[in-house]
């Protein structure tokens, strides 16, 4: 049953990182969608979105590898799931602190509730999957890593 959660578990960090490599490329090269005239606030927002789409490539690669090392029972599967969830549970709360503390009491008219919204999803879902990731992979063996 173990092995079989761990397959499934793997097999969507495969979607998951291929699809955030491929969609977080595509933020990038798009790069800052706030207006010219908008309030300088919203250019670093747009800034800080930015940068942590950049670093998210790379954390979504490392999701990549390791769900494909989980699902070929690659001997460092384990390691490279453990390291993904911390890497990108940091990055989450390092965004959210960003976002929350330094820039929100900028605004003058606050967040607003879709932009709210919005935070809120990006924070659940990117602390719960990988709190996920780490409970199922601290499980793999570690007989069989070297």
């Amino acid at each position: 049953m173990a092995s079989r959660t761990q397959a499934i578990v793997g097999i969507l960090m495969i979607v998951f990182g291929g699809l955030g490599t491929l969609l977080g490329g595509l933020g990038v090269i798009a790069g800052d969608g706030a207006p010219k005239d908008a309030a300088p606030v919203w250019h670093a927002y747009a800034t800080i979105n930015t940068v942590f789409g950049a670093f998210g490539i790379a954390v979504n690669a490392l999701q990549l590898v390791a769900g494909v090392f989980i699902v070929r029972k690659k001997p460092r599967a384990r390691l490279l799931a453990l390291a993904y969830a911390a890497v990108a549970i940091v990055s989450t709360i390092a965004w959210l602190v960003l976002v929350i503390v330094w820039l929100a009491p900028s605004l003058k008219a606050g967040l607003g509730p879709a932009m709210g919204m919005g935070i809120v999803f990006s924070v659940l879902a990117g602390i719960l999957w990988p709190v996920v990731v780490f409970g199922v992979t601290r499980r793999i063996d570690r007989r069989t890593e070297p």
